[in-house]
């Protein structure tokens, strides 16, 4: 992997790592019970959570189950969050990961299930 893109996947493991804790948090779960849910361990939960992994398409699935939600919500609402920020061309998609307003926005808006 080139450099440029393994800094690119660490600024978006954050984004959507932040972005799942505070949905967490929105919706009144702890780690434990989405660990329950999803089958994912508490320490991988917190890995992503903290932007230390890069999770893969099967453990998005997973960790939307665990979030009592369908993958496609969680998607949709990771995707919402982010149109409200601005990406610079130059730096990429990835340049605004400390720009919560629009994940605010967005967690304010999905339902606690």
């Amino acid at each position: 992997m080139k450099k440029d893109d393994a800094e690119k996947l660490s600024q978006f493991s954050k984004v959507f790592g932040e972005f799942i804790h505070d949905l967490r948090e929105s919706k009144g779960l702890t780690q434990h019970q989405v660990e329950l849910e999803s089958g994912l361990s508490r320490q991988y939960i917190g890995y992503v959570e903290n932007g230390k992994k890069a999770i893969s398409f099967y453990k998005v699935w997973n960790l939307a189950r665990g979030l009592k939600m369908k993958c496609s919500e969680l998607i949709h609402a990771f995707e919402a969050s982010q149109k409200e920020i601005e990406f610079p061309r130059k730096q990429g998609f990835l340049a605004a990961a400390d720009n919560r307003k629009a994940q605010a926005y967005v967690l304010r808006n999905i339902k606690k299930k």
